[in-house]
């Protein structure tokens, strides 16, 4: 679902669409609402904490309107959510608060108002300018990651608690309260989620730091997990289409052998379909893209020592070149094909440019032939880079504009520039960085001190939003961070390694080192910290718009989920962890 809705001749806010929007400010990536006349950019910028009397500073809100021919840029004191939330309930509730003074206090509240002329694109170096203003105030006092226990940390995260060799999967998530799992299991239930994409947010995104890991410390346990889940996978991982399938879904059992039911199961192939798309035929060609652009990584890396380099490597070849004939008629790639027929889907977005690169690394290997083509299809992409039209990365979000799709397109211009250096791909790679800025967080959200995230006095800088639809921030950039750093030398830019550096921080806060930490164990990752008051949708999405996908579940109009956790561990926000401590333990990286 889009969010938000602006129509400017409705009158009347309803169906989540109205023609005036308030926004916390925690939901920002800067306290900042702005407009565009055809011209010029007209910026409203305020502070986003303000003090109030004697009492804690108070957020603010931001927003825009349009009434009678007018546009309006609004801010409030103390913040106003306006006319709905972004809760995953009904969306009826506005959040409108109140504070009062009392007598003989008083109350400053500055903002700040510029004009900015130039296009759509030009507002990136105003954001861009303010997040490094605002970096060191950011970062004062933030303690620095410890690299090693988070890369060893990690490790024991995935083994001891992800890996589940009898099923055979890397679990997606799993719960932070063992108890908890443990009740859920003597209810014939689980609340570990068994599910496995071989891409994007698991297979082969595990796969790969796990054996990097192995092979830097000489751990063989972790080096023979990754190696025999693939052999065992592998053999029905081919759907007929001749891509992979997105998403392995075995059942997970209880200890006496019962199978328990869970409402994350979902392959229907043998345990295997096409992922979180609404159709389980369907296949997300990022996703299969994202797999085997990974794989094909490890490959490189650790070659003959793979004892399925051979049919790995074939499995690879073969898709790539399935995606070169559709590029051959198109070079802009399709997004979905069906698994059983091949053939292609509606999905739209520019996602599955992350081909290019698989295509410049077997170029690389002296594995392929058509540079014409990566560079036909480079082009093609980019106007929309450029743009910043980019979008359709996850499964779970339709067609909407996320972050992963501007990291895809940094990774993919960084290969690029990297393989040919063409002029052309380094100027395209650094309009796709300069998109980053709509999506990072630039300040430090205050949460009371009696939540989790206030008493832990975990820093909101330098994470990224996911998306307008899924407004939380994530830690998916760290796939990006090589890019950036590259970007640095290529431009003598200091900034874009900052980017990377400060991503980095935000992500190893998160980690928790020791049995306990955050209510998990030593390794946990949760995919979200609260930063913001944002659910997740249920059914009540089919209240505003027609979706034939239905849940099970909904979070109810109670649900708050503001400054604390969601208690899962979540697969691929370890293996980044672990990717990214790597980096800087060999510091010249090992991709």
């Amino acid at each position: 679902m889009l969010y938000p809705r602006f129509d400017a001749a409705r009158t009347t806010p309803a169906a989540f669409t109205s023609s005036f929007w308030q926004f916390h400010v925690s939901r920002l990536s800067q306290p900042v609402a702005a407009c565009h006349d055809g011209r010029r950019w007209h910026v409203l910028e305020v502070e986003p904490y303000v003090p109030f009397g004697n009492g804690p500073a108070r957020a603010v809100s931001v927003g825009f309107a349009y009434e009678e021919g007018c546009a309006f840029l609004t801010c409030a004191l103390p913040a106003a959510e306006e006319p709905y939330r972004h809760t995953g309930t009904d969306y009826t509730h506005p959040r409108v608060e109140t504070c009062r003074l009392a007598e003989g206090e008083s109350l400053t509240w500055s903002y700040r108002v510029h004009v900015l002329p130039g296009s759509r694109a030009d507002l990136l170096g105003f954001l861009e300018n303010r997040y490094h203003e605002q970096r060191a105030a950011a970062l004062a006092e933030a303690p620095r990651p410890e690299v090693s226990a988070i890369a060893h940390a990690t490790r024991n995260g995935l083994m001891n608690w992800h890996h589940e060799p009898a099923l055979p999967t890397f679990k997606y998530a799993v719960a932070y309260d063992r108890i908890a799992q443990q009740i859920a299991e003597g209810s014939g239930c689980t609340l570990d989620q068994g599910q496995m994409h071989l891409g994007w947010t698991s297979g082969w995104v595990i796969f790969k730091p796990l054996l990097d890991y192995a092979e830097r410390f000489k751990d063989a346990e972790a080096w023979n997990a990754a190696i025999n889940l693939w052999t065992r996978l592998s053999a029905s991982a081919t759907s007929p289409s001749g891509f992979w399938w997105s998403r392995h879904v075995p059942r997970r059992r209880a200890a006496d052998g019962t199978a328990l039911p869970s409402l994350f199961d979902g392959g229907k192939f043998d345990g295997w379909d096409g992922g979180w798309l609404a159709n389980p035929r369907h296949l997300h060609l990022r996703t299969t893209g994202d797999a085997v652009l990974r794989a094909l990584q490890v490959i490189r890396r650790h070659g003959k020592r793979l004892p399925f380099h051979d049919s790995l490597l074939a499995d690879i070849r073969r898709q790539a070149q399935l995606m070169a004939g559709l590029a051959r008629g198109n070079p802009i790639l399709p997004l979905s094909v069906d698994a059983l027929s091949g053939e292609v889907q509606a999905l739209r977005g520019t996602a599955a440019m992350i081909w290019i690169s698989v295509w410049v690394l077997l170029d690389q290997m002296d594995l392929w032939d058509d540079r014409d083509l990566i560079h036909r299809c480079a082009e093609a992409y980019g106007p929309a880079v450029r743009e910043g039209l980019l979008y359709g990365a996850p499964e779970d979000v339709g067609e909407s504009m996320t972050s992963e799709d501007v990291y895809i397109a940094l990774n993919v211009y960084a290969d690029l520039y990297a393989q040919y250096r063409r002029p052309e791909d380094l100027a395209t790679l650094e309009a796709a960085a300069r998109w980053l800025y709509l999506w990072r967080r630039a300040f430090n959200v205050r949460l009371p001190p009696r939540t989790l995230i206030g008493a832990y006095g975990l820093r909101s800088h330098g994470g990224d939003l996911a998306s307008a639809k899924n407004n939380h921030l994530h830690v998916y950039g760290v796939d990006a961070e090589e890019a950036l750093k590259q970007l640095s030398e290529w431009t003598g830019n200091p900034r874009w390694a900052r980017l990377a550096e400060d991503h980095w921080r935000f992500l190893a806060q998160l980690v928790s080192l020791e049995d306990g930490h955050f209510n998990g164990y030593e390794g946990m990752v949760t995919e979200q910290f609260y930063f913001i008051d944002w659910a997740c949708l249920g059914n009540s999405v089919q209240r505003n718009e027609p979706d034939p996908r239905k849940s099970t579940w909904d979070t109810g109009p109670h649900f708050r989920n503001h400054g604390n956790l969601a208690g899962f561990s979540t697969a691929w926000c370890v293996a980044f962890a672990m990717q990214g401590a790597l980096n800087r333990i060999s510091p010249k990286g090992l991709n």
